[in-house]
């Protein structure tokens, strides 16, 4: 009779071993085919909600490559095709945009020199003068003694 009894706790114990490895492979495989849908999902909606990359810039004329556009040559009544409109060695665009010279008259202030001779010398082109040194300036301002 014990033997009998014996043999039937093995059996369950057995069965109770066979359904808890059971549970536990079929709670993996759940588990990974969640984890799959989820990463599926997430990747769908990633790409789904992701922003498009802006669209490439419109082309800028610049038919003189001075670094002015067209347009903005034609507000300052420079001339499109010639980077430098009064020849005096500054592009239109340094006389615009960094100097803030005349780009129409090749001696702004008048006083005998060209644009382009006084930047060169360090000099003012639109009146007497030197030109701003810009990195004592920056030392000045953080209170450093150049």
């Amino acid at each position: 009779m014990q033997k009998k009894l014996l043999i039937l706790a093995l059996l369950i114990l057995v069965l109770i071993l066979a359904g808890v490895m059971w549970y536990s492979t079929t709670k993996k495989t759940e588990t990974t085919t969640n984890n799959q849908s989820a990463t599926t999902n997430a990747t769908t909606n990633a790409a789904a909600t992701r922003t498009p990359p802006p669209p490439p810039p419109e082309a800028v004329a610049d038919a003189d490559r001075d670094g002015l556009t067209d347009e903005e040559e034609a507000t300052a009544g420079t001339q499109a095709n010639l980077a430098d409109s009064d020849e005096d060695g500054l592009s239109d665009r340094a006389e615009v945009k960094t100097y803030k010279s005349n780009p129409l008259v090749a001696d702004s202030d008048s006083d005998g020199k060209r644009d382009g001779e006084e930047v060169k010398a360090g000099n003012d082109p639109n009146g007497p003068g030197i030109l701003l040194d810009v990195s004592q300036a920056i030392e000045a301002l953080n209170g450093e003694t150049p």
